[in-house]
């Protein structure tokens, strides 16, 4: 089962570093539209990741038709494929190509956080292109650490890796010590998380996403706590052949004498900023992950449900 295992890594990331080199060939925009297309394509070939999408979009939009969910689901492969092929693409664009790939509104909170010695956490989902939104941040002269886990494959975590280093952003890895996450805060340098993912070996509570408990994990809450802390979100999506990027005032966070209660309540008022944004756009998020996996009760010392 091992060799069968690296006998695939291997593969696929030959196969990852012919089409990355078939990309970078084509135009940009033609490199975009090349990614819609396989992402078309995709939706019809990968049939688990077709039934895990659709099953998601029924339970979380009850009140929209099968032929809207299916539309819909189509539509988030198109989107992903083109986020791929973007992404691929990082190592020829340069600064000025990515600011001009995205329009940006509320930057000046980032800025304003800063100018008062305040610890920044930027917080978003997996909506729109959430990598080319920490390229452009980070092209834009700010100093950008996405907390990210660790690709099982360590040749495609180093190839992530470095396109998103390409571009200036640095990425902290789940499995080292919180304590680089810290010291990247106390430098004045921002900590990107995302929270909208049922992730393993993480520490989560049951929290309320689209009517339903949802695994989520509390890092984003628990730094938040920390005095001098601030927590500004922002989220990106695709319009046309462009890319909007929209930065709020920093998220009024809930103070509890108990500590844990205070996560929860706090982890649960964002996983809700998450789910307004992914309302508006549905067609842009990752709904083939398996967001619902885990049921309250759920032991993640043994990585198990319990009952």
């Amino acid at each position: 089962m091992k060799r069968r295992k690296l006998l695939r890594y291997w593969i696929g990331y030959k196969l990852f570093k012919c089409f990355q080199f078939v990309v970078c060939f084509l135009p940009f925009r033609i490199a975009v539209w090349f990614g819609g297309c396989l992402g078309q394509i995709a939706y019809y070939l990968l049939f688990k990741e077709r039934k895990t999408t659709l099953d998601n979009l029924g339970k979380s939009f009850p009140d929209k038709s099968r032929e809207e969910i299916k539309e819909i689901g189509k539509e988030v492969f198109i989107n992903h494929g083109k986020n791929f092929c973007e992404l691929l693409f990082f190592p020829k664009l340069t600064k000025d190509d990515i600011i001009n790939l995205v329009q940006a509104e509320g930057l000046e909170y980032i800025d304003r956080a800063l100018k008062e010695g305040k610890q920044v956490i930027y917080f978003t989902g997996h909506l729109g292109n959430w990598e080319l939104m920490a390229a452009y941040i980070s092209c834009k002269g700010y100093l950008l650490n996405v907390v990210a886990r660790r690709v099982d494959d360590e040749r495609f975590n180093k190839a992530l890796l470095d396109l998103r280093r390409s571009k200036g952003t640095k990425t902290i890895l789940r499995d080292v010590s919180p304590k680089k996450i810290l010291q990247s805060l106390k430098r004045k340098e921002i900590i990107g998380m995302l929270i909208d993912q049922d992730t393993s070996r993480v520490q989560g509570v049951f929290v309320d996403f689209f009517g339903r408990p949802a695994y989520t994990p509390i890092g984003t809450a628990v730094f938040a706590s920390r005095e001098n802390v601030v927590v500004i979100p922002g989220f990106i999506v695709r319009k046309g052949k462009g890319h909007c990027l929209k930065v709020s005032r920093p998220v009024e966070l809930i103070k509890k004498e108990k500590k844990e209660e205070e996560i929860r309540e706090n982890t649960q008022k964002l996983t809700k900023i998450i789910e307004s944004w992914i309302r508006l756009y549905p067609q842009q998020w990752v709904w083939m992950h398996k967001r619902w996996k885990r049921k309250p009760g759920f032991d993640n010392r043994k990585r198990k449900n319990v009952h």
